[in-house]
């Protein structure tokens, strides 16, 4: 099986850091690529050194980066080569991902084409990402309120399958409020949001999807599962203890994400103290 881990960022220079550690390690399990945007020679370079391919894009647009990567990786995993070249593609956010085992194993691309992860806590339960809905797809609060919530930072699929999901996603970024600036993963709930029933698996478009909890030790994302200062305050440890029967450690999972909210764990998963 053929695999590439696709990103997205500007910046690089400030990040470099971040950004090999994410690539390196992937890259015992599979090709690694980064959307660049606005980057300079002397960056590309460095992306080159650390065998990190690359597309860079100009933006003179109004749009964010977290905006325009849904136009960008469509674009890019729309393209025949892509498709004929990767039988799964993971893309994930950039600056606070890491590959602790090889995360293709559990999936079963014969099975499924689409691999999505729950945060662990039902929309409902967690504040952030309720405020986001109403403030930008209003109209979606009620369908997704007592839903798992899906992550947007870590997505995995056939790549005509992703590029479809992110076509959509896009479409509903450009005509939700303009009420916050990260409007992807509302978008990725709104859509799942009709679908889902807190299951391991459920039909978009008529593509097969998997859905990953915290049991399956495929991904962690630790703002919600992770002891940041919220993690009790919130009400998230008692939710995912009465969800999963246990309170996850990042030891135990394929993809650690969001590791930089937790500075314990911002130094044990990533080496390093944030800068």
């Amino acid at each position: 099986m053929k695999t590439l881990l696709l990103g997205t960022c500007d910046n690089l220079e400030k990040n470099m850091y971040k950004i090999r550690h994410w690539a390196d390690s992937f890259q015992p399990y599979g090709d690694v690529c980064l959307l660049t945007i606005n980057a300079k020679d002397e960056e590309l370079n460095m992306l080159e050194k650390s065998n990190i391919m690359y597309k860079n894009v100009s933006n003179d647009s109004s749009l964010t980066v977290n905006d325009l990567r849904l136009q960008l990786q469509h674009v890019y995993l729309s393209d025949k080569k892509t498709q004929d070249t990767y039988d799964l593609v993971l893309v994930t956010d950039v600056f606070d991902v890491v590959f602790k085992k090889d995360p293709t194993l559990k999936c079963d691309i014969e099975k499924y084409q689409l691999f999505m992860a729950y945060e662990g806590v039902l929309h409902a339960e967690e504040p952030w990402n309720m405020d986001v809905m109403k403030k930008c797809l209003p109209d979606h609060v009620e369908s997704v309120a007592n839903k798992l919530i899906i992550c947007s930072g870590v997505l995995a699929g056939k790549p005509d399958k992703l590029a479809m999901l992110f076509k959509q996603m896009d479409d509903m970024v450009i005509i939700s409020k303009q009420g916050h600036d990260i409007r992807d993963q509302a978008a990725l709930n709104a859509i799942m949001g009709t679908l889902t029933s807190n299951s391991d698996h459920c039909y978009y478009q008529n593509t097969a999807v998997r859905l990953f909890d915290l049991n399956d030790n495929w991904c962690i994302h630790c703002a919600v599962a992770g002891p940041t200062q919220f993690f009790e305050s919130w009400g998230f440890k008692n939710s995912i203890e009465r969800r999963y029967k246990k309170v996850p450690k990042w030891e135990d999972y394929d993809i650690v994400h969001q590791f930089n909210r937790i500075p314990e764990w911002n130094k044990a998963v990533g080496g390093y103290e944030e800068r």
